[in-house]
């Protein structure tokens, strides 16, 4: 028996739309069989997030990767230091090695490249509001995330991904994503 059902997206697949179509039919036959099952659905497309709304899916259980990823790009320009946190995301880090088989990186000695190196450590994910966090403001959880190593970014309210919502009232089930 699951306290939740995550579907995720295969981010590589050749045909985005089939995709969210199997993953809706997914969703939509754990609904019919388990009716009080929580349920979050990733979804590639907008369009498709519409879909499954209009096909039964609440709205705070799906979500679109691409709106997400739109998010973070508008944010990108004005916020110093995003497109940094973001490309430790996306990129990974090949380190060559010499003759003797150690790592070598030209910049390892670097006051900056061991910032780096630690900022590509983070993941970004995704968790659910605890009844215990119910009620909090987004402003005081991210006080309270900090002080554990972890730094709240965005919250899905009412299926819409909302960026730094510092006065938004904390509710039970709504998915925060953070930098942990």
């Amino acid at each position: 028996e699951a306290d939740i059902v995550f579907i995720f997206a295969d981010m590589t697949a050749h045909d985005i739309d089939e995709e969210d179509t199997y993953n809706l039919l997914r969703a939509l036959a754990v609904k019919q069989s388990y009716p009080n099952t929580n349920l979050r659905l990733m979804l590639q497309r907008p369009a498709n997030k519409a879909k499954a709304i209009r096909a039964g899916i609440w709205p705070t259980q799906c979500f679109s990767i691409n709106e997400l990823k739109g998010t973070i790009f508008a944010l990108s320009g004005p916020i110093r230091g995003w497109s940094t946190i973001v490309s430790h995301f996306l990129m990974s880090e090949n380190t060559e090695e010499d003759e003797d088989g150690v790592a070598r990186t030209e910049a390892k000695h670097e006051e900056w490249f061991a910032e780096f190196k630690q900022g590509a450590s983070c993941n970004i994910a995704g968790f659910i509001i605890a009844e215990r966090l119910a009620g909090l403001k987004f402003e005081e959880f991210v006080r309270l995330a900090s002080r554990q190593g972890v730094i709240p970014l965005a919250i899905q309210i009412e299926g819409e991904v909302r960026v730094n919502p510092i006065d938004h009232e904390l509710k039970v089930g709504e998915v925060v994503f953070a930098l942990s």
